[in-house]
């Protein structure tokens, strides 16, 4: 009789773990967590907080390193804190993630253009910032 309720105890728990460990996997980041991110990113620019709209971006790509506008965006911020290489490698990176995004291209083709001593920057480094725009019925 003992030895029926351990083995009922047993498998009971071992029912609970892998339930457990099957909602685990199944987590996914909420569907505007790309948005929110250079949301929160942009906000930091416009009060000057470029470190911490840094820090926010490297740990976003940490989470999802195939989204092309954080990349993008973290190179603007790289740009704009002199950080060179490392601005022209999230800018590539972004127009290798979506080789069709226009502002990708555009960033990545405009900072080695600068780069190169063959144009002059622009005065707005925060303008190309890109945020996916708002779905119909969607709140911010």
């Amino acid at each position: 009789m003992e030895f029926t309720n351990l083995k009922r105890n047993s498998l009971s728990a071992l029912a609970f773990v892998l339930l457990g460990c099957a909602g685990a996997s199944t987590y996914r980041e909420p569907p505007n967590f790309v948005k929110d991110v250079n949301c929160f990113a942009l906000w930091c620019i416009e009060k000057g907080l470029w470190e911490e709209a840094r820090v926010h971006l490297e740990r976003a790509i940490s989470r999802d390193s195939t989204s092309a506008a954080l990349y993008n965006n973290l190179g603007i911020i790289y740009e704009h804190m002199g950080r060179l290489e490392d601005a022209e490698a999230a800018y590539k990176r972004a127009v290798e993630l979506d080789p069709k995004g226009k502002l990708y291209r555009w960033n990545y083709e405009r900072f080695r253009l600068l780069k190169g001593g063959v144009a002059e920057p622009s005065e707005e480094r925060g303008d190309s910032i890109w945020v996916p725009p708002e779905e119909p019925g969607e709140e911010r």
